[in-house]
């Protein structure tokens, strides 16, 4: 299983052949994934989840990240790598788009290609995914984009598709109220927000994604849009009411 924390530890845990599990604490997430029991549509057991390369006879139960990494390539599928790879962009100590190269230089094309697709700027696993799948429709996306007057929005597909990716932790009571002010800023700006959560993207993405072409197949992410200022409040108004505007 592989389970990518909320902006705190990841761990990646891979049966291998030899019995030994892969632990490794260091991956910086956003976001969580979380998988079934292991299973594969290419029929893979638990036990074949290996590395494509022969590794090093392992030590202890906690692998080296270069070694878990390996394992985890030849596990998952390609949207779910990009996920646990771009968290590695974003570590405290990030390891370098260089560094992936070389670690995968061998590795069979499945694994390679999705090289391409990483982003340091991902704020989430979540994120990643719906990035990685957007873009594999051949619909340009961009991270982390910041919008005078909105703020930072998680995905901008043409001039004015927002998509925010969120999660139950991150987007509850008072962050709840903050993303209604952003939304309506988007609104008063023309903006489209679409917001999907974790469960939707991995368990309905069909809807979402049909949603999401909806848009982009009508050109309604494209255009200008309005410039968007922050309104200062008005005075109190410390006059008596005239009760006669005021009646219903």
């Amino acid at each position: 299983m592989i389970e990518i924390g909320s902006w705190g530890d990841v761990a990646v845990e891979l049966g291998r052949g030899n019995g030994n599990v892969v632990s490794r604490r260091q991956l910086l997430g956003a976001g969580v994934l979380r998988w079934p029991p292991h299973r594969r549509t290419r029929h893979r057991t638990h036990k074949q989840c290996t590395a494509f390369r022969t590794l090093a006879t392992p030590r202890s139960a906690v692998d080296e990240l270069d070694d878990a990494l390996l394992c985890a390539a030849d596990c998952l599928d390609p949207d779910q790598l990009v996920a646990v790879l771009d968290s590695t962009l974003r570590m405290d100590v990030p390891l370098t788009d260089k560094h992936l190269q070389e670690l995968f230089a061998k590795a069979p094309r499945r694994i390679t290609r999705v090289l391409k697709y990483l982003d340091p700027l991902a704020g989430s696993g979540t994120e990643s995914i719906v990035r990685y799948r957007l873009r594999c429709k051949h619909i340009a996306v961009r991270s982390q984009v910041t919008i005078p007057g909105i703020g930072r929005v998680d995905l901008l597909v043409g001039d004015k598709l927002i998509i925010e990716c969120d999660s139950e932790g991150n987007h509850s009571g008072a962050q709840r109220k903050i993303d209604l002010k952003r939304d309506r800023k988007a609104e008063i700006g023309d903006y489209h927000v679409l917001r999907v959560d974790y469960d939707e993207v991995m368990t309905d993405w069909k809807s979402v994604y049909k949603d999401i072409a909806e848009i982009v197949h009508t050109d309604r992410h494209l255009g200008k849009v309005r410039e968007i200022s922050e309104v200062n409040p008005r005075p109190p108004d410390n006059r008596k009411p005239d009760l006669v505007s005021c009646a219903p």
